[in-house]
């Protein structure tokens, strides 16, 4: 894509993927009453707060290559 999507869902948060998926992980422990479920939760929010930190900055770099060719064309 040549631009950032910023509509729904990303408007509200830039990962919802990794949001919804630990929402999904955390309500999946809570409704079985598991804390090993609560402590994979933990690992799982870990994990993709360090995948974020890596990613993010990488995204930003393709948007903006992106927009500078097209500034060019």
């Amino acid at each position: 894509m040549d631009e950032q999507v910023t509509s729904f869902p990303f408007g509200l948060t830039e990962n919802p993927m990794y949001w919804g998926s630990t929402a999904n992980y955390l309500g999946l422990a809570l409704i079985g009453a598991s804390p090993v479920g609560l402590v994979l939760t933990a690992v799982v929010f870990i994990s993709y707060k360090v995948a974020i930190v890596f990613e993010g900055p990488f995204t930003q770099q393709i948007y903006r290559e992106r927009s500078q060719r097209c500034k060019h064309k």
